[in-house]
């Protein structure tokens, strides 16, 4: 049986990805959200979480965890206040 990339399961999963994102992205363009804002905002249903808290949940680098926050308190998306015990910002 010959390899068919178009019927392998890795590159329907891939596909479909893509897709989804990138429809994502247009439904939320005239919101003037980025995928990765609405994914954080998904996130903050939950109160009190830190940002490294975050960047776990949304197996994201806490130098792009902290660069999208900054954007989105720019923004006025959310706002970040010192969480206790850590001294730092949470989100």
């Amino acid at each position: 049986m010959e390899f068919q990339r178009e019927k392998s399961a890795y590159y329907l999963a891939n596909h479909m990805a893509r897709l989804f994102a990138a429809h994502l992205a247009e439904a939320l363009a005239p919101l003037g959200l980025a995928p990765a804002q609405f994914m954080t905002l998904l996130e903050l249903w939950e109160p009190g979480l830190t940002q490294a808290e975050l960047g776990q949940r949304l197996d994201v680098e806490q130098p792009t965890m902290a660069a999208t926050l900054a954007r989105m308190e720019r923004d006025g998306l959310v706002t970040r206040e010192a969480h206790e015990g850590t001294g730092g910002r949470g989100a």
